[in-house]
């Protein structure tokens, strides 16, 4: 793996950070979730699928703490994908999602205290490789490394199954405007509290860097 994706800037892609439940959610439920239908009675919001090859679940969060000691769903695709990649002797897969666990590893051992990722976090970690891995590409591309260019389209194709669809930059835009109105967000000091809200509701979902500088703009006035 070329050595600039570790010092690439921070990737585009977030749906509200996910609730995860206590225990893997069942056929029944998943149905629920995928028609949009709440099922967990603590909010009547329900969850939400996400994923163009997973059958996956995201869950609103009620609290950080919740959020620190659930399991995270994503994380158990990605194993079992692994684990198929493997039997099936697909080499690009198999050193793609390993790239993604020595990833997310990364981020839950980077602080004093270990922590453990939730789903919505883990998005932002996958979304962050995807934008390292354009920036590489146009690089090797223009350098005539089609070798080196080609491994990389494939990588973005593996990780970004994982994720939920991305908002185009006018829909960012929507979001953040409706956003910034719901919390009556009216200066510059208003922008963390923004910011926050934003990754909690779109996690995986928008370039964050973009999404930043829009907020600034907006908030400056």
């Amino acid at each position: 793996m070329a050595v600039l994706k570790q010092t690439s800037p921070t990737a585009w892609p977030v749906a509200p950070k996910p609730k995860p439940s206590s225990t893997v959610p069942s056929a029944s439920t998943k149905s629920a979730v995928g028609s949009g239908s709440s099922h967990d009675g603590r909010d009547g919001r329900g969850c939400v699928g996400i994923g163009k090859v997973l059958d996956h679940m995201v869950c609103p969060p009620l609290s950080a703490g919740d959020l620190r000691v659930a399991i995270a769903v994503l994380r158990d695709q990605i194993n079992n994908a692994l684990k198929e990649a493997m039997k099936a002797g697909d080499k690009r897969r198999v050193s793609t999602l390993r790239l993604i666990n020595a990833e997310i590893l990364k981020r839950e051992t980077s602080a004093a205290e270990r922590v453990t990722l939730t789903d919505a976090e883990i998005l932002d970690v996958m979304g962050k490789m995807i934008k390292q891995r354009q920036e590489s590409l146009e690089i090797y591309e223009k350098a005539g490394r089609t070798d080196l260019a080609t491994q990389e389209r494939e990588e973005i194709e593996i990780i970004s199954a994982y994720l939920p669809q991305q908002l185009s930059d006018l829909e960012a835009g929507h979001a953040i405007s409706e956003l910034i109105k719901e919390l009556e967000a009216a200066t510059l000091k208003d922008m963390g509290r923004t910011m926050t809200a934003l990754k909690d509701r779109y996690a995986g979902r928008m370039d964050f860097s973009k999404a930043s500088a829009l907020v600034k703009k907006l908030l400056a006035g």
